[in-house]
Protein backbone atom coordinates (compact mmCIF):
# COMPACT_ATOMS: atom_id res chain seq x y z
CA UNK A 1 0.00 0.00 0.00
CA UNK A 2 1.71 3.19 -1.18
CA UNK A 3 2.47 5.85 1.92
CA UNK A 4 0.51 8.76 1.41
CA UNK A 5 1.91 12.37 2.98
CA UNK A 6 -0.48 14.41 4.81
CA UNK A 7 -0.96 18.10 3.51
CA UNK A 8 2.23 19.88 4.86
CA UNK A 9 4.55 17.40 5.47
CA UNK A 10 6.35 16.97 2.46
CA UNK A 11 7.85 20.70 3.29
CA UNK A 12 8.68 18.92 6.78
CA UNK A 13 10.29 16.26 5.44
CA UNK A 14 12.25 18.64 3.58
CA UNK A 15 13.31 20.45 6.34
CA UNK A 16 14.06 17.24 8.34
CA UNK A 17 16.09 16.30 5.50
CA UNK A 18 17.91 19.70 5.58
CA UNK A 19 18.33 19.66 9.28
CA UNK A 20 19.84 16.00 8.72
CA UNK A 21 22.07 17.68 5.76
CA UNK A 22 23.59 20.27 8.20
CA UNK A 23 24.74 18.21 11.02
CA UNK A 24 25.66 14.84 9.34
CA UNK A 25 26.11 15.68 5.89
CA UNK A 26 28.88 16.22 3.82
CA UNK A 27 32.01 18.53 5.09
CA UNK A 28 30.13 18.13 9.02
CA UNK A 29 32.11 17.10 12.00
CA UNK A 30 30.09 13.95 12.47
CA UNK A 31 31.46 12.85 8.99
CA UNK A 32 34.94 13.81 9.37
CA UNK A 33 35.26 11.55 12.85
CA UNK A 34 33.35 8.43 10.84
CA UNK A 35 35.79 9.09 8.08
CA UNK A 36 38.62 8.63 10.39
CA UNK A 37 37.26 5.94 12.18
CA UNK A 38 36.43 3.41 8.57
CA UNK A 39 39.12 4.55 7.24
CA UNK A 40 42.36 5.12 9.45
CA UNK A 41 45.37 7.15 7.33
CA UNK A 42 48.26 4.37 8.17
CA UNK A 43 50.21 6.26 10.69
CA UNK A 44 54.07 5.14 11.32
CA UNK A 45 55.43 5.85 14.03
CA UNK A 46 59.55 5.94 14.67
CA UNK A 47 61.55 6.59 17.89
CA UNK A 48 64.87 8.83 17.54
CA UNK A 49 67.00 9.91 19.35
CA UNK A 50 65.69 12.41 21.13
CA UNK A 51 62.05 12.69 19.62
CA UNK A 52 59.34 10.63 18.14
CA UNK A 53 58.16 11.27 14.87
CA UNK A 54 54.80 10.18 13.47
CA UNK A 55 53.65 9.99 9.67
CA UNK A 56 50.64 9.67 7.77
CA UNK A 57 49.01 10.89 4.76
CA UNK A 58 49.94 14.46 4.65
CA UNK A 59 51.13 14.72 8.21
CA UNK A 60 53.72 15.09 10.26
CA UNK A 61 54.13 15.37 13.52
CA UNK A 62 57.55 15.47 15.45
CA UNK A 63 57.53 15.68 19.65
CA UNK A 64 60.99 15.70 21.17
CA UNK A 65 61.02 13.57 24.69
CA UNK A 66 62.35 16.17 26.66
CA UNK A 67 59.92 19.24 25.47
CA UNK A 68 60.49 22.95 26.78
CA UNK A 69 58.16 24.79 24.89
CA UNK A 70 54.37 24.86 23.94
CA UNK A 71 53.59 22.99 20.77
CA UNK A 72 52.98 24.72 17.37
CA UNK A 73 51.00 23.49 14.31
CA UNK A 74 51.87 24.23 10.79
CA UNK A 75 48.89 24.61 8.12
CA UNK A 76 50.18 23.74 4.83
CA UNK A 77 47.25 24.88 2.31
CA UNK A 78 47.69 25.06 -1.70
CA UNK A 79 49.14 23.18 -4.27
CA UNK A 80 52.51 20.74 -4.35
CA UNK A 81 54.64 24.00 -4.60
CA UNK A 82 53.06 24.74 -0.48
CA UNK A 83 53.66 21.19 0.14
CA UNK A 84 56.89 20.83 -0.34
CA UNK A 85 57.40 22.37 3.05
CA UNK A 86 57.11 18.87 4.36
CA UNK A 87 60.70 18.62 3.77
CA UNK A 88 61.57 20.76 6.68
CA UNK A 89 61.07 17.80 9.10
CA UNK A 90 64.21 16.55 8.65
CA UNK A 91 65.97 19.80 9.11
CA UNK A 92 64.60 20.77 12.11
CA UNK A 93 63.26 17.19 14.36
CA UNK A 94 66.66 16.92 15.96
CA UNK A 95 66.90 20.72 17.78
CA UNK A 96 63.39 20.91 18.62
CA UNK A 97 62.15 21.91 21.64
CA UNK A 98 58.77 21.98 21.54
CA UNK A 99 56.08 18.90 19.85
CA UNK A 100 55.25 20.50 15.92
CA UNK A 101 52.81 18.96 14.07
CA UNK A 102 52.92 19.77 10.17
CA UNK A 103 49.33 19.41 8.50
CA UNK A 104 48.64 19.49 4.86
CA UNK A 105 46.31 19.94 2.49
CA UNK A 106 46.01 19.56 -1.07
CA UNK A 107 43.92 22.51 -1.75
CA UNK A 108 45.16 23.66 -5.54
CA UNK A 109 41.68 23.62 -6.34
CA UNK A 110 40.27 25.52 -4.07
CA UNK A 111 42.88 28.29 -2.94
CA UNK A 112 42.39 30.96 -5.24
CA UNK A 113 41.82 33.56 -3.42
CA UNK A 114 38.17 34.11 -4.20
CA UNK A 115 37.29 30.69 -3.58
CA UNK A 116 38.83 30.72 -0.49
CA UNK A 117 37.14 33.86 0.57
CA UNK A 118 33.93 32.00 -0.09
CA UNK A 119 34.23 29.75 2.76
CA UNK A 120 33.46 32.80 5.20
CA UNK A 121 29.81 32.15 3.81
CA UNK A 122 29.60 29.12 2.95
CA UNK A 123 27.28 28.48 0.18
CA UNK A 124 24.62 25.56 1.18
CA UNK A 125 21.75 23.89 -0.73
CA UNK A 126 20.37 21.82 -3.69
CA UNK A 127 22.90 23.05 -6.05
CA UNK A 128 25.93 22.94 -3.64
CA UNK A 129 24.92 19.21 -2.54
CA UNK A 130 24.72 18.68 -6.36
CA UNK A 131 27.83 20.12 -7.37
CA UNK A 132 29.83 17.85 -5.02
CA UNK A 133 28.62 14.98 -6.21
CA UNK A 134 28.95 15.62 -9.69
CA UNK A 135 32.08 17.27 -9.98
CA UNK A 136 33.61 14.91 -7.09
CA UNK A 137 35.27 17.55 -5.04
CA UNK A 138 36.03 16.81 -1.08
CA UNK A 139 32.95 17.18 1.21
CA UNK A 140 34.94 19.89 2.68
CA UNK A 141 35.13 21.82 -0.65
CA UNK A 142 33.18 24.97 0.51
CA UNK A 143 34.22 24.32 4.30
CA UNK A 144 36.18 27.08 5.90
CA UNK A 145 39.22 24.91 6.61
CA UNK A 146 41.86 27.62 6.23
CA UNK A 147 40.09 29.98 9.13
CA UNK A 148 39.45 26.96 11.47
CA UNK A 149 42.24 28.30 14.47
CA UNK A 150 42.86 24.30 15.01
CA UNK A 151 44.11 21.21 12.70
CA UNK A 152 44.08 17.63 12.75
CA UNK A 153 47.09 15.92 14.34
CA UNK A 154 47.53 12.10 14.62
CA UNK A 155 44.56 10.36 16.09
CA UNK A 156 41.76 12.44 17.10
CA UNK A 157 43.90 15.45 18.71
CA UNK A 158 43.63 19.11 17.38
CA UNK A 159 46.87 21.52 17.30
CA UNK A 160 46.33 25.56 17.57
CA UNK A 161 47.75 26.57 14.26
CA UNK A 162 51.28 28.94 14.60
CA UNK A 163 51.61 28.97 11.28
CA UNK A 164 49.53 29.28 7.85
CA UNK A 165 51.15 28.45 4.47
CA UNK A 166 49.78 29.42 1.10
CA UNK A 167 50.91 29.92 -2.52
CA UNK A 168 49.69 32.05 -5.33
CA UNK A 169 49.71 29.51 -7.71
CA UNK A 170 46.01 29.13 -8.23
CA UNK A 171 45.11 32.68 -8.30
CA UNK A 172 47.76 33.31 -10.74
CA UNK A 173 47.24 30.35 -13.57
CA UNK A 174 43.84 28.85 -12.37
CA UNK A 175 40.17 29.80 -13.80
CA UNK A 176 37.18 29.40 -11.83
CA UNK A 177 33.63 29.12 -13.14
CA UNK A 178 30.51 30.90 -11.37
CA UNK A 179 27.47 29.48 -10.74
CA UNK A 180 24.42 31.01 -12.55
CA UNK A 181 21.97 31.30 -9.64
CA UNK A 182 23.62 30.88 -6.75
CA UNK A 183 26.78 32.54 -7.74
CA UNK A 184 29.73 30.47 -5.72
CA UNK A 185 32.53 29.74 -7.45
CA UNK A 186 34.37 26.51 -7.90
CA UNK A 187 37.42 25.38 -9.99
CA UNK A 188 36.99 21.99 -11.47
CA UNK A 189 40.56 22.01 -12.98
CA UNK A 190 41.24 20.90 -16.38
CA UNK A 191 41.38 17.14 -15.65
CA UNK A 192 37.44 17.37 -14.75
CA UNK A 193 37.12 18.87 -18.07
CA UNK A 194 38.98 16.80 -20.47
CA UNK A 195 38.09 13.85 -18.52
CA UNK A 196 36.17 12.20 -21.31
CA UNK A 197 35.89 8.90 -19.89
CA UNK A 198 34.21 9.70 -16.57
CA UNK A 199 32.30 12.16 -17.99
CA UNK A 200 29.33 11.86 -19.77
CA UNK A 201 26.96 14.10 -22.13
CA UNK A 202 24.97 14.65 -19.25
CA UNK A 203 27.47 15.66 -16.97
CA UNK A 204 28.71 18.37 -19.59
CA UNK A 205 25.21 19.77 -20.32
CA UNK A 206 24.65 20.20 -16.86
CA UNK A 207 27.70 21.96 -16.30
CA UNK A 208 27.13 24.22 -19.32
CA UNK A 209 23.58 24.95 -18.26
CA UNK A 210 24.77 25.77 -14.65
CA UNK A 211 28.11 27.72 -15.22
CA UNK A 212 29.60 30.79 -16.42
CA UNK A 213 33.46 31.37 -16.63
CA UNK A 214 34.79 33.93 -14.82
CA UNK A 215 38.52 32.93 -16.22
CA UNK A 216 41.74 33.79 -14.06
CA UNK A 217 41.62 36.30 -11.19
CA UNK A 218 42.42 39.79 -12.01
CA UNK A 219 45.80 41.25 -10.43
CA UNK A 220 43.26 43.88 -8.43
CA UNK A 221 40.96 41.77 -7.27
CA UNK A 222 43.23 38.74 -6.22
CA UNK A 223 45.58 42.00 -4.26
CA UNK A 224 41.82 42.91 -2.31
CA UNK A 225 40.59 39.34 -1.59
CA UNK A 226 43.76 37.89 -0.38
CA UNK A 227 44.22 40.77 1.50
CA UNK A 228 41.23 40.14 3.66
CA UNK A 229 41.61 36.27 3.29
CA UNK A 230 44.94 36.95 5.47
CA UNK A 231 43.13 39.94 7.98
CA UNK A 232 40.28 36.95 8.33
CA UNK A 233 43.45 34.55 9.33
CA UNK A 234 44.57 36.50 11.50
CA UNK A 235 41.63 37.53 13.27
CA UNK A 236 40.13 33.59 13.64
CA UNK A 237 43.36 31.62 13.94
CA UNK A 238 46.40 33.81 15.31
CA UNK A 239 48.20 32.46 13.24
CA UNK A 240 51.54 34.09 11.17
CA UNK A 241 50.81 33.75 7.66
CA UNK A 242 53.62 32.63 4.97
CA UNK A 243 53.00 32.96 1.59
CA UNK A 244 55.04 30.93 -1.43
CA UNK A 245 55.22 33.77 -4.09
CA UNK A 246 55.92 31.77 -8.06
CA UNK A 247 58.81 31.23 -10.40
CA UNK A 248 58.51 34.06 -12.82
CA UNK A 249 60.07 32.41 -15.56
CA UNK A 250 58.84 29.22 -17.62
CA UNK A 251 61.23 26.63 -17.25
CA UNK A 252 62.39 25.19 -20.98
CA UNK A 253 60.72 27.89 -22.88
CA UNK A 254 62.72 30.00 -25.33
CA UNK A 255 60.42 32.57 -25.79
CA UNK A 256 61.76 36.10 -25.51
CA UNK A 257 59.31 38.36 -27.61
CA UNK A 258 56.01 38.22 -26.29
CA UNK A 259 54.65 41.51 -28.69
CA UNK A 260 52.17 39.17 -30.45
CA UNK A 261 51.42 36.98 -27.51
CA UNK A 262 48.10 38.07 -25.26
CA UNK A 263 48.84 37.83 -21.41
CA UNK A 264 51.96 35.43 -21.31
CA UNK A 265 51.82 33.34 -18.25
CA UNK A 266 55.46 34.50 -17.43
CA UNK A 267 54.48 38.02 -17.31
CA UNK A 268 51.19 37.32 -15.62
CA UNK A 269 53.11 35.21 -12.84
CA UNK A 270 55.47 38.32 -12.64
CA UNK A 271 52.62 41.30 -11.89
CA UNK A 272 51.63 38.61 -8.81
CA UNK A 273 54.74 37.91 -8.05
CA UNK A 274 55.28 42.13 -7.62
CA UNK A 275 51.51 42.55 -6.30
CA UNK A 276 52.43 39.92 -3.21
CA UNK A 277 55.57 42.02 -2.49
CA UNK A 278 53.84 45.11 -2.58
CA UNK A 279 50.96 43.71 -0.50
CA UNK A 280 53.17 42.11 2.24
CA UNK A 281 53.74 44.94 4.87
CA UNK A 282 50.66 46.23 4.48
CA UNK A 283 48.58 42.47 4.57
CA UNK A 284 51.04 41.50 7.33
CA UNK A 285 52.98 38.18 6.04
CA UNK A 286 55.99 36.90 5.22
CA UNK A 287 57.00 35.84 1.67
CA UNK A 288 59.01 32.63 1.37
CA UNK A 289 60.18 33.85 -2.04
CA UNK A 290 60.62 30.76 -3.83
CA UNK A 291 61.53 32.27 -7.35
CA UNK A 292 65.03 33.65 -6.04
CA UNK A 293 65.64 30.11 -4.24
CA UNK A 294 65.39 28.66 -7.59
CA UNK A 295 66.42 30.58 -9.60
CA UNK A 296 69.84 30.58 -8.14
CA UNK A 297 69.59 27.00 -7.96
CA UNK A 298 69.03 26.58 -11.64
CA UNK A 299 65.14 25.79 -13.50
CA UNK A 300 66.75 23.55 -16.26
CA UNK A 301 65.00 20.22 -14.39
CA UNK A 302 61.98 21.95 -13.55
CA UNK A 303 58.29 20.04 -14.98
CA UNK A 304 56.84 23.81 -14.81
CA UNK A 305 56.53 26.99 -12.04
CA UNK A 306 55.20 24.85 -9.56
CA UNK A 307 56.69 21.38 -9.90
CA UNK A 308 60.20 21.19 -8.45
CA UNK A 309 62.87 18.46 -8.68
CA UNK A 310 63.81 16.76 -6.18
CA UNK A 311 67.14 18.40 -5.40
CA UNK A 312 65.45 21.78 -4.81
CA UNK A 313 62.89 20.55 -2.10
CA UNK A 314 66.22 20.43 0.52
CA UNK A 315 66.37 24.34 -0.75
CA UNK A 316 63.42 25.41 -0.38
CA UNK A 317 62.96 23.65 3.37
CA UNK A 318 66.12 25.51 4.38
CA UNK A 319 64.75 28.71 3.82
CA UNK A 320 61.79 28.00 5.11
CA UNK A 321 63.38 26.25 8.42
CA UNK A 322 65.67 30.17 8.15
CA UNK A 323 61.85 31.90 8.07
CA UNK A 324 60.17 30.28 10.82
CA UNK A 325 62.69 30.55 13.36
CA UNK A 326 62.56 33.96 12.78
CA UNK A 327 59.22 34.12 13.48
CA UNK A 328 60.01 32.13 16.34
CA UNK A 329 58.00 29.02 15.81
CA UNK A 330 61.02 26.71 15.89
Amino acid sequence: MPLVLAPGSTRAARLARHALWTVAGPGSRLEARLARTLHPAKLTRQDRDGYRQTTATNLIDIEPTNATAPEAGIYLYGGCDVRSMFAIAPLIAPTLRRRVVIRGVNAVASSRADVMLQGLTAPTGKAVRETLERMRFPPTYFRPLIFEPRLAAAGSSRVAKSVVVLGVGSSAARPAYRHKTEGFVVDPGARWLRDREKLSREDLTWFKSNFESVGRLPVDQFVRDFARVVHEVHERTHAEVVVFNTLTVEPGSRDHNYQLRRSPDGIRRLQFHLALADLAPVAGYHVLDVDDVLKRAGVQGQLDFVHFPKESYGLLAAEGVRLLRELEVL
